[in-house]
């Protein structure tokens, strides 16, 4: 059972029981460590006393004998703005002193998955849940399991359109199959496709669960229709890395001009893939791997990285490549947040996948070939095929469209 912080909560310094030797010895490493992660000789003072006085409230109530529960630290910090929990519950778990809370192991996709979903009307909630258990292969019939975050991907996709229909319906035994044209006549060639991909798969489900007993889905289809990327102008393109301020965005925007590394790609680089003596950086696929050759430019950008993430962290253990103040100390040791890849490049004003786009159609204007862009950035043979298309229209006679 949670213990209930409110009435402690409220207490001062002076009210509050005094600190053991040990304990005290432990609010003093706490302060040195901050001092020293904070690279100044006074640490931040809000954010530094909140933390401090989670951790003098829970040593001097419980004392230091036993692991502190991070379940405690989370509740102190939902009582007062004056209390901050996470720097306390890093530097304990850093020292064997925390008790992990459980629900904080699950999948942090899994978690976002269930908060959106819970936001829906109950029929429309419960449904919902059934599709995810199809996904994760648990339904009535077997199959192979999907991740967490390709969970995640289609939730978000079907997320808008059910927002939509809530409107005027609250489960999705009601839906028509002239509603689901009306969805993907309203959004554009890339949207609807992975609208009707997604949704597809959402009313499958809950056909093969007995939950719906028609499929407004089947039958319908849309056009085969090629459609090439655009390319970024190069005038442009030379000013982008003037318009990065800090070194993670720099690197993150050299990853994807230069080499093509999509920003999910780099979020999930890992330490132990970097190999600078040979210049090397691993990108791991789903069914492969990719080494990426470092040219002096993007060498640079990814030395001057590593040096700040070392000054700035220099005992965090998330074994990301590229890691923030929130998850630099995360003991969860998540990678970077989607909201934090999408905010480099909306600074710069250009979206990550058109930089992509232009690099890899840049390389196909250069070799024309396929499998060296396969080899090259990791693609498939159909991305491949359809990029040299697009450079070299001359050579096939495929209709495309721009």
């Amino acid at each position: 059972m949670d213990r209930d912080w409110s009435q402690v909560a409220r207490l001062t310094a002076a009210e509050l029981p005094s600190l053991t030797p040990e304990s005290e010895r432990i609010a003093r490493e706490f302060t040195r460590v901050s001092r020293r992660q904070s690279r100044l000789i006074d640490p931040n003072p809000h954010g530094h006393k909140a933390s401090l006085r989670a951790l003098r409230i829970v040593l001097a109530w419980l004392g230091a004998a036993a692991p502190v529960s991070e379940r405690d630290l989370q509740a102190l910090a939902t009582l007062d703005p004056n209390i901050s929990g996470q720097r306390v519950i890093w530097f304990l778990a850093e020292r064997g002193l925390l008790e992990p809370d459980p629900s904080r192991q699950i999948d942090r996709d899994a978690q976002t998955v269930r908060k959106i979903i819970d936001r829906f009307p109950v029929p429309m909630r419960d449904e919902l849940r059934s599709w995810v258990q199809v996904l994760k292969g648990e339904g009535r019939r077997e199959h192979p399991p999907l991740s967490s975050r390709r969970i995640l991907v289609y939730v978000r996709i079907v997320r808008p359109v059910l927002e939509e229909w809530t409107t005027r319906t609250d489960t999705l035994r009601s839906i028509t199959t002239e509603e689901f044209k009306d969805v993907l006549d309203a959004r554009k060639p890339g949207a609807a496709r992975a609208a009707h991909h997604a949704l597809r798969s959402l009313f499958r489900g809950l056909k093969q669960e007995r939950v719906i007993f028609r499929d407004p889905t089947r039958g319908v289809t849309l056009p085969g229709v090629v459609t090439l990327p655009a390319s970024v102008p190069s005038d442009r393109l030379a000013v982008l890395m003037g318009q990065a301020r800090t070194p993670l965005h720099r690197l993150l925007l050299g990853l994807v001009t230069i080499h093509a590394v999509t920003p999910t790609q780099a979020a999930n680089v890992r330490l132990d893939d970097v190999d600078l003596t040979r210049g090397q950086l691993i990108i791991k696929h789903r069914y492969h791997r990719r080494t990426v050759y470092l040219d002096p430019l993007t060498a640079e950008l990814l030395t001057d990285w590593l040096r700040e993430r070392q000054q700035s962290w220099p005992t965090s253990t998330n074994p990301h490549l590229l890691v923030t103040s929130q998850t630099a100390l995360d003991i969860a040791q998540p990678p970077v947040s989607d909201g934090l890849l999408q905010h480099v490049f909306e600074k710069i004003g250009i979206p990550a996948r058109t930089l992509w786009q232009d690099r890899v159609l840049h390389e196909a204007q250069l070799t024309g070939d396929p499998v060296h862009l396969m080899r090259l950035f990791g693609i498939a043979a159909e991305t491949a095929m359809k990029y040299v298309r697009a450079a070299h229209p001359e050579r096939t006679g495929r209709p495309v469209t721009r």
